[in-house]
């Protein structure tokens, strides 16, 4: 892959997540760090995109703008974004799995969480935890059906 072979020599391609993102942008845009940099603005706004639809979609519209007004203006959300680092990403990654989940869009979710380990691997703890989830939520379900009969 052209990109990543080129997004090799500015940094380590491990783990691959975005590494294989950023070889998109240097595709399409050329051996630049503007095109690397594109990497860390997507980032950015699909966290905060992710935010509020999360919030929107558990709370309300107006809790939605406070908090995705509160990462965007954020300090650590906007230094993590100034150096493009994977915890940028993973934010937005993490924030869009747990919308999808909460949709219950469990192929989006598994799309969304499976990059977010490629992305940096304690993306895991939360499909761990979402597993866990789910088998306990099973568990009580099927007592409550044997207690029932």
């Amino acid at each position: 892959m052209k990109g990543l072979r080129e997004f090799s020599l500015i940094t380590v391609a491990h783990p691959p997540g975005k590494p294989l993102l950023a070889s998109l942008f240097i595709m399409l845009g050329g051996y630049t760090m503007t095109s690397y940099n594109t990497v860390g603005l997507v980032s950015g706004y699909g966290a905060i995109i992710a935010l509020y639809a999360l919030a929107k979609s558990l709370f309300s519209r107006r809790v939605a703008l406070v908090a995705s007004l509160l990462l965007a203006t954020s300090p650590i959300f906007l230094a993590n974004g100034i150096n493009n680092l994977n915890d940028y990403l993973i934010t937005a990654l993490l924030l869009g799995s747990l919308y999808f989940y909460s949709q219950k869009r469990l192929f989006l979710y598994s799309v969304v969480i499976t990059f977010a380990v490629l992305t940096k691997e304690t993306a895991a703890l939360l499909a761990v935890s979402v597993f866990v989830v789910e088998v306990g939520m099973l568990l009580i379900k099927r007592d409550r059906l044997n207690k029932s009969r």
